[in-house]
């Protein structure tokens, strides 16, 4: 593994832009704030003005409550951070520039990129649970399953999705909302890929989810591809059985941002090494659901975030041994739509510099921004 130089360029004021405001953009630009103080002025570039908490998206259909927002400028104002509502075109490595898509030409001497993964449906003419647009009817989908003729609902993660979990919580608070409509008759049934309820996180927590999942009665199908066929059926693959159910809903499926100027494997996801440095490009850095990491989870972008901005710092001088990116799973799998029956997952190495605030997505830096905020509207 190599290990950066230290000091390797002339460091005071160094430009950071930051691409993509959501978990791993902040993240990022607080992170460079913090240890490259004095070193770097970070900008952050975001389409939108506002960050979006959008973990906490499969609560809101039950709740009837929008996402969690907080403006971007006054926030990282506070950081001495700037912010600009732009949308990053394209990378002109060779020129260390960027281009917006509104037009603007804006150097910088490193680069994050955090632009996220597009997201697609997984199937056609199938409910698709959006975290960006969590809009789900779910009273009118239980009942239309209820009526159907095999009085089930079928929940489902497409083979390609790397972080079934919400699909998990939305089992749980599915049921929860079927014994408030008192629908005796409907069953909850899980397929997935997955050998065993969420499995990359461990013998132990794969257990517990079983044994919640017990509790309430949602039955699970492991191991279990479900495709579609020309026809438009759903078929669980291998056995190329149809899937028996009144209402199916789906995770959607995602695929790579496709960056002009960025080196991208086939699906369009940003390779990146060990402290998140973009293949073949010496000077920028990706971070978040658009980079080739197989799991996409919010926690593990923040994680992300935070290799690149230590290698940065370091690179401009500041007294830092940075760490390469080795996953934690780490959060919290909520069982009701009010948070109050919660279960803490993960698995992981010790960290260094582990987040000081536990919550749905701990994150070294972005916890305490979230924390500040919230507090600051009076939200728990």
């Amino acid at each position: 593994m190599r290990r950066p130089g230290r000091g390797d360029r002339a460091t005071e004021g160094a430009r950071v832009l930051v691409a993509g405001g959501g978990i791993a953009g902040v993240e990022a630009a607080l992170a460079v704030r913090d240890l490259a103080a004095g070193r770097a002025r970070v900008t952050l570039l975001s389409p939108e003005r506002e960050f979006v908490f959008r973990p906490g998206a499969v609560a809101s259909p039950f709740t009837d409550e929008p996402l969690e927002r907080h403006a971007l400028e006054p926030m990282l104002a506070g950081s001495d951070i700037d912010f600009a509502q732009e949308a990053m075109a394209e990378v002109l490595a060779d020129e260390s520039a960027i281009t917006t898509r509104s037009g603007f030409r804006l150097g910088y001497e490193f680069l994050i990129v955090c632009i996220g993964a597009q997201v697609h449906p997984a199937y056609d003419d199938v409910a698709t649970f959006w975290p960006d647009h969590p809009n789900l009817p779910v009273r009118e989908l239980l009942e239309s399953a209820n009526r159907s003729y095999s009085g089930r609902l079928a929940l489902v993660v497409p083979p390609e999705v790397g972080w079934s979990l919400p699909i998990y919580e939305l089992a749980f608070m599915l049921s929860e909302l079927v014994e408030e409509l008192g629908l005796r008759r409907l069953g909850i049934t899980i397929y997935t890929s997955e050998p065993a309820p969420l499995s990359m996180l461990g013998a132990a927590a794969s257990a517990e989810v079983a044994r919640l999942l017990g509790e309430r009665s949602i039955a699970i199908e492991n191991s279990r591809r479900v495709v579609q066929d020309v026809t438009g059926r759903l078929l669980i693959a291998p056995q190329g059985i149809p899937l028996d159910a009144g209402v199916v809903i789906a995770l959607p499926r995602i695929t790579g941002p496709r960056i002009p100027g960025i080196p991208a494997d086939p699906q369009g996801f940003i390779v990146v090494d060990e402290f998140c440095r973009v293949e073949g490009l010496r000077d920028v850095y990706a971070a978040g659901d658009g980079t080739d990491t197989p799991m996409k989870q919010g926690g593990l972008a923040s994680q992300q975030a935070d290799a690149a901005a230590e290698h940065i710092a370091s690179r401009l001088g500041a007294d830092i041994d940075p760490h390469p990116f080795e996953p934690v799973l780490r959060g919290w799998l909520h069982a009701d739509a009010k948070g109050r029956r919660a279960t803490r997952i993960g698995y992981g190495r010790s960290e260094p510099n582990p987040p000081q605030r536990e919550q749905k997505v701990s994150a070294r830096y972005l916890s305490n921004w979230l924390g500040a905020a919230r507090e600051r509207v009076g939200r728990a």
